[in-house]
């Protein structure tokens, strides 16, 4: 038994490992692509895309039809019933694409933009594609291998940037973009069948089907409206605001996903089928949330805290004076980020021993609250809308925090306890980066950014020390006995 725990914990490190691999390949690659796009087109330009990407954020959720956790929560899978799935979602995902393709000149009515008929039909292939590769990503989940995900969305990520790099410099505008999103879908789709083994048979099961539907149908439901509430912003902005403030919020989005979430997202993919694995061993269950926690936390807190510090000079230098606007976004977005973070583990650990049933109410009452303070500060503009969204994401950090000590001995003042050396710690480096950009001139911006990015990483590692940031001193401990003869301390 020991020692099948051992493998796991083994394989769930090597996964983040490589998780983290594809993270900083993918998403390293994808922010400097994005960078080198938002600078040669504008907010308009994005603004257009984001409200395309919300419908099909939602589109892909009910493509999904919530089989993806149920495959992984379950201890043995069947040939037949990826086989059932599998050609589900790609009977959903055809079937989708014909209600948007007809539906998307109204869609192009509501938001006075003419442009959004040929985009979202275009980009809607998407949806074939994505089918296809579902049961090969879920087949790498669940067999927490995750070395092919990297070696596939990293090629995937370079050819379909650069090519859409190459058409906006040639005057597409807004289609480079689109044509990054198919391209970079398709050959994700490519590769996953040259590298993943899992193959489709003429076999379909309908009593399979009937009894993962009534499993699922909740996690569908709840997938949906966790798609329409995280993409209500862009619903709402883009029909009461303009499209380039959208394309501010949007940009803006994209950054914290590319610098948070998205790390988050990695630890949880890698995460979720390693604790179905223990769910029935609360103790074990328990250690892992807060290493999870602590170990998240240490890296989020202050990449946000620097990013929070430093967005102005980063959009200047970056991106040009067109983003300026985008500042007082990316900033509230940054507080947002790392609230989310929290809750985001919360959810996984919820999904992992909660009932459906559960999850869905509770996704349902996280939806509701957020939607309420978006609706109520609407009216007041961009800015009191996003701080809104912030205090709905912390009344929501105490809702989850509390259904999740249900299931662990892991309380929200215990989890504040545990997060507090890495937030007071990020804080003092803002305050620190602060100083530092006060004794240089204004317009110096490169001088800022190479002054205050070693500076920001110097004094956070400093006060992890004061403050006795248990994560920090692991990473250290686990770096020098691998590349030193003797164990660093801090």
């Amino acid at each position: 038994m020991e020692e099948k725990i051992e493998n796991l914990k083994q394989k769930t490190i090597n996964g983040i490992i490589w998780n983290f691999v594809e993270l900083f390949g993918k998403y390293g690659l994808t922010l400097l692509i994005s960078l080198t796009l938002a600078r040669i087109l504008g907010p308009k330009d994005y603004g257009l895309i984001g409200l395309t990407a919300a419908f099909f954020t939602i589109a892909s959720a009910i493509i999904e039809g919530g089989f993806r956790p149920i495959l992984i929560r379950k201890k043995t899978v069947s040939p037949v019933e990826y086989n059932t799935i599998f050609y589900f979602n790609l009977t959903a995902s055809i079937l989708v694409y014909i209600i948007v393709f007809f539906l998307s000149p109204l869609i192009a009515k509501f938001y006075n933009e003419p442009r959004l008929v040929a985009l979202t039909r275009f980009i809607g292939i998407t949806f074939f594609f994505n089918a296809l590769m579902l049961i090969q990503q879920t087949d790498r989940s669940r067999k927490l291998n995750f070395k092919i995900q990297a070696f596939i969305t990293i090629p995937a990520g370079l050819v379909s940037g650069g090519v859409a790099i190459g058409l906006a410099l040639n005057g597409l505008g807004v289609w480079s973009l689109a044509f990054q999103m198919v391209l970079g879908s398709f050959l994700m789709m490519v590769l996953y069948w040259a590298l993943n083994g899992w193959r489709p048979s003429l076999v379909f099961s309908w009593d399979s089907f009937r009894e993962m539907f009534s499993g699922g149908v909740m996690f569908f439901l709840a997938s949906v409206v966790t798609s329409i509430r995280e993409n209500c912003i862009s619903l709402i902005v883009g029909k009461t605001f303009s499209i380039q403030q959208l394309g501010y919020y949007s940009f803006g989005q994209k950054i914290i996903r590319l610098s948070s979430e998205n790390i988050v997202s990695a630890v949880q993919n890698v995460t979720f089928p390693a604790l179905s694995k223990i769910q029935d061993d609360k103790q074990k269950l328990t250690q892992g949330c807060k290493m999870i926690i602590k170990n998240i936390s240490v890296i989020i807190f202050p990449l946000l805290a620097a990013l929070f510090v430093l967005s102005d000079c980063f959009v200047q230098v970056f991106l040009g004076e067109k983003w300026l606007p985008a500042v007082s976004y990316l900033k509230i977005l940054c507080v947002y980020g790392a609230i989310r973070s929290l809750i985001v583990i919360n959810d996984n650990l919820i999904s992992v021993k909660a009932s459906p049933k559960l999850v869905v109410k509770l996704r349902i009452a996280f939806s509701a609250i957020i939607i309420l303070s978006i609706v109520l500060m609407v009216n007041f503009g961009m800015i009191a809308m996003l701080w809104g969204l912030v205090l709905s994401n912390v009344i929501n950090v105490f809702l989850y925090s509390y259904f999740s000590s249900v299931f662990i001995n892991y309380t929200i003042w215990q989890q504040m306890l545990d997060l507090l050396p890495t937030a007071i710690s990020s804080v003092l480096m803002i305050a620190t980066v602060y100083c530092v950009r006060i004794a240089i001139p204004a317009d110096a911006l490169y001088v800022h950014l190479f002054l205050s990015v070693p500076a920001a990483v110097v004094s956070y590692v400093v006060y992890c020390y004061l403050f006795k940031v248990e994560a920090m001193k692991q990473f250290f401990q686990n770096v020098g006995r691998k590349y030193f003869p003797t164990t660093v301390r801090i």
